[in-house]
């Protein structure tokens, strides 16, 4: 919602004969609504890990990496993982998880063998909007047809 403030902030560029890089600046420009860093960002939360993290033996059983409880409203989370495996390829899947659901969930294909990469790093959006409080994770999982991976030092999981 754009406030009486922010109205201060929007630039209307006067456009005459440009060339066509000016015309797409001249687009950009007067679309583009500037926030005063009051209003912004409300509340951001920043987790990041500090050590490897070995899955779970059995396949199918999500690890949570990161958790943060949030209070009411909508939220925007990022987050990434380094998946390594050094054996046999193994799918391995990493994603938010809103109280116990994935919202956002990407895949990537980890071993030493052909069809696979040594290490890949899982990254990905969710977005959520409840009434109430709620827990959001960081999470991964593999399929179970490979070898075990671990996730790198330095999962991260930004609300905001």
């Amino acid at each position: 919602m754009i406030t009486p403030q922010m109205m201060l902030f929007q630039s209307k560029p006067k456009i005459k004969r440009l060339t066509l890089c000016g015309s797409l600046l001249a687009i950009v420009s007067s679309t583009v609504v500037f926030i005063p860093s009051a209003t912004g960002i409300p509340s951001l939360y920043y987790d990041k890990t500090s050590q490897t993290i070995s899955l779970p033996a059995a396949d199918g059983v999500p690890l949570i990496l990161l958790r943060r409880n949030v209070p009411p409203g909508s939220w925007i989370v990022n987050y990434s993982a380094t998946v390594v495996n050094s054996k046999a390829n193994e799918v391995t899947r990493c994603g938010v998880r809103v109280n116990g659901t994935f919202v956002s969930v990407h895949a990537a294909n980890v071993g030493a063998n052909a069809g696979a990469t040594f290490a890949s790093t899982i990254s990905g959006v969710g977005y959520t909007n409840a009434g109430g409080a709620r827990t959001i994770d960081l999470a991964c999982v593999h399929d179970g047809f490979g070898d075990v991976p671990s996730i790198d030092p330095g999962a991260e999981l930004l609300i905001y």
